[in-house]
């Protein structure tokens, strides 16, 4: 991975979780079933948690087209420079060609790192100032949940590591690689929802697709944050 924490680092398999968050003691932990914490989350809208698609439990979070509304927290416990997280998502019939973002953790200077969509599989990216460095895995998302964990280090000047069902994906070629991440002395704020940028549409087009097939729907679920990697659900 270009610039980021190595897999012989971090390793590829991680740890087995259990679900539900009355069930762990993560520092910052969302999983519908007991609606949405407005003391912990703001922008969230209640009407969007669902019985109808879930990965575990019996309740997840519609994103679209349901216009969810994107989770925000402030209040990140014993999170400092170092933010693992985990979530499930699942778009159908696919992810989108367009880049959308999924997960936002900001910096004391307004620098992010994302974990989002594009060419129909997951992105990470570092946003600062000046630009972004987006770099996107290559497997295509198809018709079902999956497990996303990421690793943001702000103690190097890394770029986001992030694992597929637990698996390290393939990569395309990193773009701006000029564009170096900063130190973090403390992650501010989390995001999380719904956010497109370009076209809905599944095909290789990322920009401006609108032709047929289009994401339908998008659900997320089982949603942790810690400073130490959480794993998948076993």
């Amino acid at each position: 991975m270009d610039g980021g924490s190595s897999d012989s680092d971090i390793g590829g398999d991680g740890p087995l979780a259990v679900a539900g968050c009355a069930n762990n003691n993560y520092p910052l932990c969302i999983d519908f079933e007991d609606g949405i914490d407005t003391s912990v989350w703001t922008g969230g809208t209640p009407s969007a948690i669902v019985t109808t698609d879930f990965a575990h439990g019996g309740h997840s979070y519609r994103l679209y087209p349901m216009s969810g509304g994107v989770l925000k927290a402030t209040k990140l416990g014993t999170i400092t420079n170092q933010l693992w997280g985990r979530f499930y998502v699942h778009f159908e019939p696919g992810a989108p060609g367009g880049h959308g973002n999924i997960l936002g953790a900001y910096d004391q200077s307004n620098n992010w790192y994302e974990i989002g969509w594009q060419f129909n599989g997951i992105l990470g990216d570092y946003h600062a100032a000046n630009g972004e460095r987006p770099l996107r895995s290559m497997p295509t998302l198809v018709d079902q949940w999956y497990c996303i964990e990421s690793f943001f280090d702000g103690t190097q000047t890394n770029m986001p590591a992030w694992w597929i069902n637990g698996q390290v994906p393939d990569y395309y070629m990193p773009d701006n690689t000029t564009l170096i991440p900063k130190i973090v002395t403390q992650f501010m704020t989390i995001t999380v929802g719904f956010t497109p940028y370009a076209g809905l549409g599944l095909n290789d087009n990322p920009y401006g697709n609108s032709n047929p097939p289009v994401l339908a729907d998008m659900w997320i679920d089982d949603i942790a944050f810690d400073t130490k990697r959480i794993g998948c659900i076993q």
